[in-house]
């Protein structure tokens, strides 16, 4: 049996969760690298499990993750990024494509988080997917129905469903 190089992990999480996961992959001889916000500092994370631990103030503020992991990727090889919450997903996709790890980027991402962009690709999968519509005005549904009123709209247009430039 070989010795492969330790693994180096970030994982990364806005919200209180992963500890498992985070102690999984220490047992399995990864280096724990973690990404957390400041508010979090204080949680009941499995430090014994982690060798660094980073903490940001927002990570959704993707442009300033993406300069401070770069920051750290210069001292240390990161070889893949996990997201421990969903709020993550985008970040770490965005990490993932700009550092060029392994991984699903924003495209991939996109499939997951988009709503429609994840009813086309069910679809093309031929997998069953309701017909619904939901018509927008002044940022409100203002009526939802089915394939037939799809097919309404795209006969008839949005006529008074659709709000006049300057109306409230």
């Amino acid at each position: 049996m070989t010795n492969s190089p330790q693994k180096t992990i970030l994982c990364i999480s806005s919200y209180e969760k992963g500890q498992e996961f985070i102690r999984e992959c220490k047992r399995q001889g990864a280096y724990v690298s973690f990404l957390t916000v400041t508010a979090l500092e204080h949680a009941n994370w499995p430090r014994e499990s982690i060798d660094e631990i980073y903490y940001m103030p927002d990570l959704s503020k993707t442009d300033e993750v993406i300069r401070g992991v770069s920051f750290l990727a210069r001292t240390r090889l990161i070889d893949r990024i996990v997201a421990l919450d969903d709020y993550d997903v985008w970040t770490a996709a965005n990490l993932r494509e700009h550092l060029r790890l392994p991984g699903m980027g924003d495209t991939s991402v996109r499939y997951f988080r988009d709503k429609l962009a994840m009813r086309v690709k069910a679809q093309q999968h031929g997998i069953l997917v309701p017909d619904f519509v939901h018509v927008l005005a002044g940022g409100r549904i203002v009526r939802s129905g089915g394939k037939e009123l799809a097919l309404q709209l795209e006969k008839e247009g949005y006529g008074e469903l659709a709000p006049r430039r300057g109306a409230a």
